[in-house]
Order: structure tokens, then sequence, then C-alpha cells
């Protein structure tokens, strides 16, 4: 199983992947952090993306991908990480 980051996972849906990378998601299933979601919402929402988490095609898109949850454990870890500011909106 492949856990896409944000851009793959963006790429994939619009299309931009190169040939040797929708080959690979081809082959293997798809995964992704709960955050991903958030991700693509807010960035949407300040106009950097133009991809539509309501849109057909990209429901179907999520739907066949396993959602890995945010545990409390993996909160309370993540704010361990050198990030300064929101790293979805910088």
């Amino acid at each position: 199983m492949l856990n896409l980051d944000t851009h793959i996972l963006l790429f994939a849906v619009t299309g931009d992947l190169s040939p040797a990378e929708s080959k690979l998601l081809r082959t293997h299933p798809w995964s992704i952090s709960a955050i991903v979601l958030w991700e693509i919402a807010k960035l949407a929402q300040l106009g950097r993306i133009e991809v539509d988490l309501e849109d057909r095609k990209v429901e179907r898109t999520l739907r066949s991908v396993y959602l890995w949850p945010i545990t409390t454990d993996i909160a309370r870890m993540s704010t361990r990480l050198d990030v300064q500011g929101d790293p979805a909106t910088n």
C-alpha cells in the first residue's frame, strides 16, 4: 500500500502524474492520512488549488483510498516536529 502525500494525491486526481508515477499508482492500493483531506479543503478555500472535494471524480477516488486516522498519540507526537506556523498554508 502506498501512503500518498497531499501533492501526489492531488496530481493523481487531476491527471498530472508522469507515466511512471501513474503506472506505480495503478499497481498499488492507496492510503492517506486524515489530515490530507483537511489540507485539500484548506488549500481550495485559500484559492491555491482548484479541487472540489464534492466533485464526483474526486469523491470516487477518495472512496477507494484507505484513510489513516489521526490518533491521540499521533497528534501528541506531531507537536514535536519542527514546523513554523501551519504547514498546509505556508
